[in-house]
């Protein structure tokens, strides 16, 4: 599937407000007019180590202002963050999820995955990025290969 088929799609994300890895919030309502990439991930995941520097790089190649990539991490502390990304040397901004209420709201139960909301702020596309890992309730790091998050 492209990800244009979920039942996701087109739901407004205007509201939705997400608490950063520098401390600050972002409010999706106020991004200037362009293509969000949220883009949900965690350390521990072996899938999304392989291609979330695929996607910044890629996401760097579009005009400036085009596109702002959100990598939302799912469960981890803000140093085993910012020590991932010294070590992998990558820039990006990085929104918290510890108890996966922004993968709830998107409906996101393996990572990797990308919700691209249009500049209306609208799910234009939602689609699990590569073979993913699952959520668990061990802080994130159970992996159960049926496609679901654990929930106990």
């Amino acid at each position: 599937a492209d990800g244009t088929d979920s039942p996701l799609i087109g739901f407004d994300a205007n509201d939705i407000t997400i608490p950063m890895l520098d401390g600050q919030e972002l409010k999706l309502s106020e991004i200037p007019e362009q293509v969000v990439v949220l883009d949900f991930w965690a350390t521990w995941s072996a899938p999304c180590l392989r291609t979330l520097p695929q996607l910044v790089s890629l996401l760097n190649n579009f005009p400036e202002g085009a596109v702002k990539l959100v990598a939302v991490n799912q469960q981890e502390t803000p140093f085993t963050i910012q020590t991932f990304q010294a070590s992998r040397d990558l820039e990006m901004n990085v929104g918290l999820d510890p108890e996966l209420k922004l993968a709830d709201t998107f409906g996101v139960d393996v990572i990797p995955h990308a919700v691209i909301l249009g500049p209306d702020r609208k799910v234009a596309q939602h689609k699990q990025r590569d073979r993913g890992d699952r959520h668990g309730d061990d802080g994130g790091r159970t992996c159960d290969g049926a496609g679901q998050r654990n929930t106990g």
